[in-house]
């Protein structure tokens, strides 16, 4: 290759990274290979590590304060039910920090609640469909989508969101130190259903746990999911290619923790896998689950 090709090839790289063709992007990849970092207490990512994720803004005065989503097509985010996104919602995706100048903001056109969403955290699953359509590029793009999934103990899995920093007192309103705007990312390992029902039971705690839609997973270092995660992803690395790139799947969508009483139990996440049917109907098939 000479001078030329290789300026070519590196300029048309650098402009693929802001904007290339949606159809063009594989899902779930990142754009950094994995290191040995390990949201409370998590590391702070980098812009572009999960560039599925999107932050919801509710606007009710506290900073930074809202629920995460997923990019799971060019129109549409898969988040929590409970988070009670809006249509006219603003969806910030892009960027790791909400400060940055980067971010591309896009409101929400329609919202689909699980018809059968319950208060009880039960089918806690929604799609946003979008005003106008994502241009995927190196700091925007999909995730895949798992169509079954059975976890292990073995299995290790990754959140990111952009929720508290701390614990604090649930019984109060957030203080505002608490959010400060940046995508933290950490660790978990998968819990058996049985021994996550078991935990749960002896915290006193009257949260129903289903194994048919939840999965649940404990963080590493006393890292956890908390206010303001609700709607993250929870995902798995599917595979390492040659390049030292790891494709990602989402297997779940984080819908309650243990709350601030520093009892080390796991989160429960809604199981994705068991959706796959609605998010493609509901989608019109422009999100699917794959294999």
């Amino acid at each position: 290759m000479n001078l030329l090709d290789f300026v070519y090839v590196w300029l048309l790289l650098g402009f693929c990274l802001y904007d290339c063709a949606a159809e063009s992007f594989e899902c779930g990849l990142s754009n950094y290979v994995p290191g040995s970092e390990r949201i409370i207490n998590g590391t702070l990512s980098k812009r572009g590590e999960f560039p599925w994720v999107a932050w919801i803004n509710f606007t009710d005065g506290i900073p930074y304060y809202g629920c995460v989503g997923s990019v799971i097509s060019p129109y549409h985010v898969l988040t929590a039910a409970h988070c009670g996104a809006e249509v006219g919602n603003n969806i910030t995706f892009g960027v790791a920090n909400l400060d940055d100048k980067e971010a591309v903001i896009v409101s929400a056109k329609n919202v689909y609640p699980h018809p059968n969403a319950t208060h009880g955290y039960i089918n806690d699953i929604a799609i946003i469909e979008l005003s106008e359509e994502l241009h995927f590029n190196g700091f925007i793009r999909p995730i895949c989508l798992k169509k079954s999934f059975v976890e292990t103990p073995a299995d290790e899995g990754i959140i990111s969101g952009f929720g508290a920093k701390f614990w604090f007192a649930k019984d109060h309103l957030p203080p505002p130190e608490a959010y400060d705007g940046k995508l933290r990312k950490g660790k978990t390992r998968f819990v058996v259903h049985e021994d996550c029902v078991s935990q749960y039971n002896r915290s006193g705690s009257h949260s129903k746990i289903v194994k048919e839609v939840h999965i649940c997973a404990l963080g590493e270092n006393e890292m956890d999911v908390y206010d303001g995660d609700s709607g993250s992803p929870l995902i798995i690395r599917n595979v390492t290619r040659k390049d030292g790139k790891v494709q990602y799947t989402q297997v779940g969508l984080t819908c309650f923790g243990p709350v601030n009483d520093f009892q080390p139990r796991p989160a429960v996440f809604t199981r994705v896998s068991t959706f796959c049917d609605w998010i493609a109907e509901t989608t019109k098939n422009l999100a699917k689950c794959n294999d």
